[in-house]
């Protein structure tokens, strides 16, 4: 997942947001939220209400923490937004890669 991650994929993203505030790992949680929130927009259909959910959710997890620790935790997101693209990845089918499918991503990020 976390390959995932560092190429920008926004469904890892969310699906980490989630699964950490299951897990109660609300600053995790809040990171990948905002992350997801700053990089996709508010969109259409289905992933506006993706959007929706995701910055009700930021909400929810952050509304216990402290001015300091959601300042780190927007530090922490600009600095992984510096230095990468959040976009939802083409999917051969749902979480399945091929090598060839990453490394076709990866020479495609690289490219820009």
């Amino acid at each position: 997942m976390k390959q995932l991650v560092d190429m920008g994929d926004a469904k890892a993203i969310y699906s980490l947001a989630s699964t950490n505030r299951r897990e109660n790992n609300n600053k995790v949680a809040a990171y990948h939220y905002k992350i997801f929130i700053e990089s996709m927009g508010e969109g259409v259909g289905e992933d506006r209400v993706t959007y929706s959910t995701a910055r009700d959710m930021y909400k929810m997890v952050t509304a216990n923490m402290l001015g300091d620790e959601i300042e780190q935790i927007e530090r922490d997101v600009n600095e992984y937004l510096q230095s990468h693209v959040v976009h939802y990845q083409k999917r051969i089918e749902e979480y399945e890669y091929t090598l060839e499918s990453l490394k076709q991503q990866t020479a495609d990020l690289n490219a820009r």
